[in-house]
């Protein structure tokens, strides 16, 4: 199996989205002092932070797999003929091992928050808002947040925009 199938077979668990709220789009909810839902809220800003930390990392593995595919095919290089460690070593010299660990960390401590989030019980708006942060991030695609809104398919467009208007009605306060 090449390294191009193996990234292909795990594009489904990596490439998932982030809430729009962290690309600065929209401020984010804080939760009242003695709110019930104070510490999900909390927990649903640091996603945030780690979100936006995640997504340039992602950006940068990406821009290295976009080269490392140029240059081995620009070669006229392939798994088939020139083996794994050769076309695998391309990628090496333009700092994708690097970039995937970053990478892989970062979506770590994505996923850990994630999960304190989905084990938690919301009771209030500001703590749904954190909570759909989260549905957010498990149901749209990397690809269709980072594109330019006018470019998303409809149902990601849809989900993006529905937590958009649960942030809103959060940071209201209703």
């Amino acid at each position: 199996m090449n390294r191009r199938t193996v990234l292909k077979s795990a594009a489904p668990s990596i490439a998932i989205a982030f809430p729009v709220t962290v690309a600065g789009c929209i401020p984010p909810v804080i939760a009242a002092a003695g709110s019930p839902d104070a510490a999900l809220v909390d927990l649903g800003v640091k996603f945030d932070q780690a979100h936006a930390a995640w997504v340039l990392c992602w950006k940068e593995w990406q821009r290295i797999e976009n080269k490392w595919q140029a240059t081995f095919e620009a070669k006229g290089m392939s798994f088939a003929e020139h083996g794994a460690p050769a076309v695998n070593s391309i990628f090496t010299e333009l700092g994708g091992d690097e970039a995937s660990d970053a990478n892989d960390a970062a979506l770590a401590l994505v996923q850990s928050i994630a999960d304190q989030i989905r084990a938690m019980r919301a009771t209030t708006i500001a703590g749904i808002a954190a909570k759909a942060k989260v549905a957010c991030f498990d149901a749209v695609p990397m690809h269709e947040v980072v594109a330019p809104e006018k470019e998303r398919d409809y149902g990601p467009q849809a989900v993006l925009a529905l937590l958009a208007e649960i942030e809103a009605v959060a940071r209201a306060g209703a």
